[in-house]
């Protein structure tokens, strides 16, 4: 089962002065999710950074594997890049939003394609993120106020 709030905890999070960015926690129904989704496949679909948005290749859109992360329950994830496996082990609180995601293991497959937007999409996965928040219309990692991954169950 998955718990729901609205109003609620709008109010947990502002009293606490809290940043919860735009768009964080509402879906097209209005609900919010005090949790993410583990043992789910979340696919990137949006690279939302400060000043636009940053384009995901079509062919890794459509791309079974690529750019898809597994969060299970015992803390650990894995996931995949365009060429890349990755293995870590993550810390979250539900109570204030924050994410903390640590990479224990990568493979080194050089892409010559889209070696540039993998080390941009790490740098930021594994450096820069600090919060998340689900809605129904997605995952969302903060790593700036304005600057967000945005991934999909799929």
């Amino acid at each position: 089962t998955i718990t729901i709030v609205s109003l609620c905890q709008y109010y947990f999070h502002s009293t606490r002065n809290f940043f919860l960015p735009p768009r964080a926690g509402t879906g097209a129904g209005g609900r919010f999710f005090l949790f993410f989704q583990t043992n789910l496949n979340w696919k990137l679909v949006k690279f939302e950074e400060t000043g636009g948005e940053i384009t995901i290749p079509k062919e890794l859109v459509e791309a079974a594997k690529a750019y898809v992360i597994q969060f299970k329950d015992d803390g650990s994830f894995d996931g995949y890049t365009s060429a890349n496996e990755i293995k870590g082990s993550y810390t979250s609180n539900m109570a204030t939003g924050k994410i903390e995601l640590k990479l224990e293991q990568q493979t080194q497959v050089a892409d010559i394609l889209y070696g540039d937007f993998e080390k941009i999409y790490l740098d930021n996965l594994f450096k820069r993120v600090y919060s998340y928040s689900q809605s129904d219309d997605g995952l969302y990692l903060y790593f700036n106020k304005n600057s967000y991954l945005k991934y999909q169950a799929k």
